[in-house]
Order: C-alpha cells, then structure tokens, then sequence
C-alpha cells in the first residue's frame, strides 16, 4: 500500500512559479536633488547640481518635463531659466546683478514624465560680496621683463593672465598680493597681451604690449692699464649679462676728448699700440649687448707711455 506524501503549500507554490504579488506601476517621482552647490566666482555665481537617474521607487529616468530652479534673497526667490536637461550633472552661471550684500538661497526640483514633481532639494545659502572692480592694468618693459602695475584694493589676491599671439586662449602665470607684478618669461620683441583679476572680481581690460630691448649691460668695473714703451695694456671685469655681444674701449689723449680705439672686442682686455711714447693717456670702456645699447663708462684710468 503506498503511502501519500503532503508536500508544505509553499513548496507547490513555487512549483508552480508563483513569484509573489505584481509590483504596481511606477509614480515616476524623480528622486531629490542632492548636491546642489553655489559658489561665487568674481561677477558671477556658478550653480552646480546632478539631476537624477532614478525615481523614488527606483524606475529609470530618460527625460523630465520641467526642472525648476529657484534663487534670491529670503522673500524674494524667483525661477532662474534652465536649458532642457537629462539625468546628469548640471552647470550655469548666473550674473551677482543685485546680490551684492546679500545672503542668497538655491533650491531645485525636478517633473517626471507623468507631471509629478520630486521633493526640493535642501537650500545652498551664499552670503553674496560686491565684486571687486576690475583693475586698470598698465604695462611696461623692464630690463627684467614685463612689469604690469594697478592700483590694488587691500587684502586682495590677484591672478595674472598672459596671451601671445597664435595661442588659443589666456593662461595663468602667477599670484600676487601687491599691485605689481613681473613677467620675468617674457621675451623682447613677442608681442603679449596681459589681464588681472582679483578674486571675486571681473577681469580688467587687456594690456597689450611688445617689449623692445632698450636697456644697456652693466658698465664695466675693475679696469686697469699697464703702459710699455710700444703699448698700453688694458683689462677689466667680464660684465655678467646675458645679452652682453662685445665691449668697446675710449681713449683720451693728454686731457682731451674720448674717442674710441680699435674695434669691437669679444674679451675683457685689449692692447693700445698706437700709444705714441712719452704721453699721456686716459681710459674707459662701455659694454655692448646684442640689441646694440651701450652701457655707460667705466671709470677712467690713466696711463702715461714711457
């Protein structure tokens, strides 16, 4: 005789594939907003926020019918116009216009395919500051470089901007906190063009400039002469500048007028044999670079042939 076997309810259940009761249809609520972000950048606010990809029941987002933003002062919000936007992150600027001064909240929400909207994200508060004017900036060539001057407002922090020809956009090259700064890179005869901003201001208006190399070496130091009875040797200091092409040597007979001697010369010494016998003679030399300015005299010396 064969005995019946009960098997548990539930264990025909799922012999039978029973999966449970079917889900109910989507609300397509969007889930909130949850890092919405505002920071000042000089004139303007930069707004930040990612909108969702999921609904509060964790149904897919392809598409919103509206996502509203909102920003301002307490009692004063109004709706900040949005480009159409898909899931994902988002940025815009917004103008500081009259938030001078003032502490400004954002909040923003989304509409689902459906018509229903999600819950506001928490407010981002910015307490607003008046930018700073943008700087009038003046440019100068140096002997060093560029130097770029402004009136600075106190406890600013500047930023320098640098733009050449052929070069697709302006590139920072340093900070500052004074009211000048130095571009030591620049070179002569590049043409450039300089702005400067203050953080949480506007930048100033461009500053074009093309350096030329008016700036003389070093006078030379250190000359001495020795006189022989066919010549009077002379010899001075190299002159440390890295434009430095060649020096040129002035000679002064029995206290008159300088006048140059011998030609251009590649080393810090040369050798007077027009020196005629028993005179006397007085000395100087200048530097010259490869622009073709020349320094000022050394200090003269003399020499008398015996």
């Amino acid at each position: 005789m064969r005995r019946l076997v009960l098997l548990p309810f539930s264990l025909l259940l799922a012999a039978c594939g029973y999966v449970g009761d079917p889900l109910p249809p989507s609300l397509h609520i969007p889930a909130a907003v949850a890092d919405l972000r505002a920071e000042q950048k000089a004139d303007r606010i930069e707004i930040r926020f990612t909108l969702p990809a999921l609904t509060t029941d964790h149904a897919g987002i392809r598409r919103f019918q509206d996502v509203e933003l909102t920003g301002g002062a307490a009692g004063s919000e109004g709706r900040i116009p949005l480009p159409p936007a898909a899931p994902g992150p988002v940025t815009l600027t917004v103008p500081v216009a009259d938030w001078s001064g003032k502490t400004v909240a954002f909040r923003v929400r989304s509409q689902g395919a459906r018509g229903r909207w999600s819950e506001w994200s928490e407010a981002s508060t910015l307490a607003v500051a008046a930018p700073i004017p943008a700087p009038e900036v003046r440019a100068e060539a140096t002997a060093r470089g560029v130097r770029l001057s402004w009136h600075a407002a106190a406890g600013a922090t500047y930023l320098i901007y640098r733009a050449s020809p052929g070069e697709p956009a302006s590139t920072e090259i340093g900070t500052t906190t004074e009211s000048s700064f130095l571009d030591t890179a620049a070179a002569f005869g590049q043409s450039y063009s300089y702005e400067v901003q203050a953080t949480g201001s506007p930048r100033s208006a461009p500053a074009a400039i093309t350096p030329a190399d008016t700036f003389p070496p070093p006078a030379p130091a250190g000359l001495s002469a020795v006189a022989t009875p066919d010549s009077v040797q002379l010899t001075w200091n190299p002159v440390e500048d890295d434009g430095l092409a060649a020096y040129q040597v002035y000679r002064s007979e029995a206290g008159g007028g300088f006048v140059r001697v011998g030609g251009r010369l590649l080393s810090p010494n040369f050798g007077d044999r027009e020196a005629r016998p028993g005179t006397a003679y007085r000395y100087r030399v200048t530097a010259i670079d490869t622009s073709g300015n020349e320094s000022a005299p050394s200090e003269a010396v003399s020499a008398a042939t015996p």
